[in-house]
């Protein structure tokens, strides 16, 4: 496969998780980090250093790699934490990594969670941290989880800054 056919599949793959037209809800978040952006992305692929700085997510099993799929462990609302399975759908380092997941037919619920980094001037990076949901259930999900996931994000967004400055 050559390097345009394959940026053209990974293309592909990511608007697989791209939002619905209908219902479409997000959750979003931002804190600016004291660190330089090659820094801050070396510990946001890090999976197997999350529980060491992310409260919400904190276990990534998988690979690396766009198409691969991930076994996220999340711990939420004070619930015993389960595991998800989703996609890695977009990977451009170091500027992006993004995951998602359809729940039955993409109709029903389709998420995808951006993480993004964005470099400011001398070693600042802003950190920006997206839910999109889209489909049927998504009102509900968000009726039912919207505030505990952007606490969760924010919580993680505060830890991968604490992590990234100390």
């Amino acid at each position: 496969m050559t390097e345009s056919s394959s940026a053209d599949a990974d293309e592909a793959f990511h608007r697989r998780f791209h939002p619905r037209a209908r219902f479409r809800r997000a959750i979003s978040c931002h804190v600016v980090i004291e660190a330089p952006r090659d820094e801050v992305w070396t510990r946001l692929i890090g999976f197997c250093g999350y529980a060491d700085w992310n409260a919400f997510t904190t276990e990534i099993r998988g690979d690396l790699a766009v198409g691969q799929a991930v076994d996220i462990t999340v711990s939420m609302l004070k619930r015993r934490p389960f595991v998800q399975r989703e996609w890695i759908n977009l990977l451009r380092a170091p500027e992006v990594i993004c995951w998602g997941t359809h729940l039955g037919l993409p109709f029903l619920l389709t998420t995808n969670r951006w993480q993004t980094l964005e470099p400011g001037e001398g070693d600042v990076t802003t950190y920006r941290n997206e839910l999109q949901l889209s489909g049927l259930l998504a009102p509900l999900v968000m009726l039912l989880y919207g505030s505990a996931l952007a606490r969760a994000f924010s919580t993680a967004a505060r830890g991968l800054k604490a992590a990234c400055e100390s």
